[in-house]
């Protein structure tokens, strides 16, 4: 895809942005901006990388996804935030990473899903959370990861669940634990 075509998954307030306020690699699939407030819709897209400045935020309303396609990538720098609203939905396909760095929270509220699937990981760096609200599921797939680094929390509600399939590990402060569904 070109600038022009890229420019068409990128709006703010419902209309696309200025050409001259993003920078779209076509090599690497990479687009990035240093503006808030824009939807990045790459829905259709796999193989997709965006970045944004440190201390940044991508939020997702009520009743909203972010989705990275198969073998992608959703990160935020070290002190960022992945936000997803009540009854929402973080979602990584097979082979991919929901990632924070140190110091960050990946977060989805009430009656909400962080989620990766098959061969998948979850991971927060030290000092990081990853939490999901009451009646909701931190849900990694078949042979997946969810990986909480040093002095951290991985953390559900009232009435939620954390889930890792079959063949799958959960690895917190050195302790190893693999969890098996009967």
């Amino acid at each position: 895809m070109n600038k022009i075509e890229i420019q068409k998954l990128i709006t703010k307030n419902g209309k696309k942005i200025p050409l001259s306020e993003f920078t779209w690699n076509e090599k690497t699939s990479t687009v990035s901006t240093n503006l808030e407030g824009y939807c990045f819709d790459f829905k259709p897209m796999d193989y997709m990388v965006i970045i944004s400045g440190d201390g940044s935020t991508i939020k997702a309303g009520h009743y909203s996804t972010i989705k990275a396609g198969y073998n992608s990538t959703i990160n935020a720098r070290s002190g960022s935030t992945i936000n997803a609203g009540s009854d929402s939905t973080i979602n990584a396909r097979s082979g991919s990473t929901i990632s924070a760095g140190s110091g960050s929270t990946i977060n989805a509220g009430d009656d909400s899903t962080v989620k990766a699937g098959y061969n998948s990981t979850i991971n927060a760096g030290d000092d990081s959370t990853v939490k999901a609200g009451d009646g909701s599921t931190i849900d990694a797939g078949y042979n997946s990861a969810i990986n909480a680094g040093f002095d951290s929390t991985i953390k559900a509600g009232y009435n939620s669940t954390i889930k890792a399939g079959d063949q799958s590990v959960v690895i917190r402060k050195g302790v190893f634990e693999v969890l098996i569904n009967i």
